[in-house]
């Protein structure tokens, strides 16, 4: 529960670097994001986009989800840790 809440107050104090395309498609399907300026994380200096709101159940809507966060995706991470965790010759 740490993870989750740790990449929420990310999402909605600091914000991460998304291409410029991305935040267009994000703000034309309605996500209340507001940009919280420069990434010194990405190459390009992208703009830092902070959710206003909740955080997505799933972003299926928009292209490039891989970098936008949601419930889905987080669920989808802890799914592929446990995986990876699991001793094959046991399985």
């Amino acid at each position: 529960m740490e993870k989750f809440q740790t990449s929420i107050h990310f999402w909605h104090t600091v914000g991460g670097g998304l291409e410029e395309q991305t935040i267009q498609e994000l703000e034309e399907h309605g996500y209340n994001i507001r940009r919280n300026g420069v990434s010194n994380y990405t190459l390009m200096k992208h703009s830092r986009i902070i959710f206003l709101g909740k955080i997505p159940d799933n972003t299926d809507d928009i292209r490039s989800t891989k970098d936008i966060p949601s419930w889905k995706r987080m669920c989808y991470c802890i799914l592929k840790m446990t995986i990876s965790a699991v001793p094959w010759a046991l399985v």
